[in-house]
């Protein structure tokens, strides 16, 4: 928690003794996040989002860094992934009960980052029996572009000989 609040202290640095990181977190998921962010984006990408355990390797660089600042710096670039953390966290319940009504009848891949199964655990009610596991070794939250050969494999892997 303490590297956590010293991250939120840096992004909120005109009041860092009045904001907590919970009250940061519930600041950053309302109408406000892009007013807040808003001449933070690398600082808050550079040492909280693309920091262990988010991300295991240094393959996401400046330049990365640089590019996703561009996007969340623009007017509503924020949208996104707020909509999205938001809806993960109203949809949970819904989900279950779609699931439990509708099984997924064909096989489902879950790729998780290392040392993490929440990728296969979120899927395994999903797709019963059906569901390929799959652990991308050193690699954090951004599979993709931490390890996109490996990630390929294994799809090609799930997927099977083509053409």
């Amino acid at each position: 928690m303490s590297g956590r609040c010293t991250s939120w202290r840096r992004i909120f640095p005109a009041q860092p003794r009045f904001v907590s990181p919970p009250l940061a977190e519930r600041l950053l998921k309302g109408r406000d996040a892009e007013r807040l962010l808003k001449g933070r984006e690398t600082v808050l990408l550079k040492e909280f989002i693309f920091t262990p355990p988010a991300v295991a390797s240094s393959v996401i660089g400046d330049t990365d860094v640089a590019e996703f600042v561009r996007g969340y710096a623009r007017p509503g670039g924020w949208n996104g992934a707020q909509a999205i953390y938001a809806s993960n966290l109203r949809e949970a319940e819904d989900y279950r009960q779609l699931v439990t009504a509708h099984p997924l009848p064909m096989p489902v891949l879950a790729i998780d980052q290392d040392g993490s199964n929440f990728t296969a655990a979120s899927f395994a009610a999903a797709a019963p029996g059906r569901l390929m596991a799959r652990t991308i070794p050193g690699t954090g939250h951004y599979i993709a572009m931490e390890a996109p050969e490996a990630l390929a494999a294994t799809i090609l892997q799930f997927t099977g000989p083509t053409g």
